[in-house]
């Protein structure tokens, strides 16, 4: 999801910031390509990765390593798999990324974005229509830990990418020990809780923190259109030297 962000900046600078410091670090204002270049980042992960936003973007931006994407709806499947046949490089996996390898119902969008395994809140549903879910689909879920020595090469500079719409931390548990060899984490998070039971923000600090990591760039995300308040932001921590 994104929004301009522009109403909210003042604000996110200085909640974030005071946020952060008080945690004992601050904002290195780099942006998403800035980073994954200054981390000599030559794997992505891309997981959630819808139609393929995020992988084409960066390659539009320059970076020429690997890219695995996650991605279990079937519409949005065959769309990003006709887009990566055409790159060497990009392979697509058609399932989802948790805790806990099973079989689940995920709740479908209209705008296909938003679609996602736990139950969506009333505030998201009023500032975007588009969001409403309108079908279930039955996917499969695997861990992460499951997969990564397939997929993953030993000494790869890996970024993990994590959109999955609130289940951001369900993604990261199943990392299990393979999370100490991840130079970075990408993931977008909530400030306020738009699905049941969603990673937030400070939570989602707290878990990557004591995990080695620290915050490199934080941008906003999701604005309330009519309050201007910040709902989500993009977060890229990389891991302490």
């Amino acid at each position: 999801m994104r929004g301009s962000g522009v109403r909210t900046r003042r604000g996110w600078t200085t909640v974030t910031r005071d946020l952060l410091r008080r945690r004992g670090f601050d904002i290195v204002r780099f942006s998403r390509m800035q980073a994954i270049r200054h981390l000599e980042i030559d794997f992505v992960l891309d997981v959630g990765a819808n139609t393929g936003q995020f992988a084409s973007q960066i390659r539009r931006l320059g970076y020429d390593g690997t890219i695995v994407s996650f991605e279990p709806l079937s519409n949005a499947l065959r769309v990003i798999s006709q887009i990566a046949a055409r790159d060497e490089k990009w392979t697509i996996q058609p399932y989802a990324l948790g805790d806990v390898e099973q079989h689940l119902d995920i709740h479908v969008t209209r705008n296909l974005v938003s679609s996602s395994i736990l139950e969506q809140g009333e505030l998201l549903s009023r500032i975007d229509p588009g969001s409403t879910p309108v079908d279930t689909e039955r996917i499969l879920v695997r861990r992460l830990d499951s997969v990564y020595p397939d997929l993953v090469p030993r000494g790869a500079r890996t970024l993990l990418k994590i959109d999955t719409q609130g289940y951001e931390r369900q993604v990261l548990l199943g990392a299990g020990e393979w999370l100490e060899t991840i130079a970075a984490v990408h993931l977008e998070v909530s400030l306020v809780e738009l699905y049941g039971g969603e990673f937030l923000l400070s939570e989602a600090l707290e878990f990557l923190e004591s995990r080695g990591f620290r915050v490199l760039t934080m941008e906003p995300s999701l604005p309330d259109p009519v309050t201007g308040q910040l709902l989500q932001v993009d977060l890229t921590l990389d891991r302490r030297s």
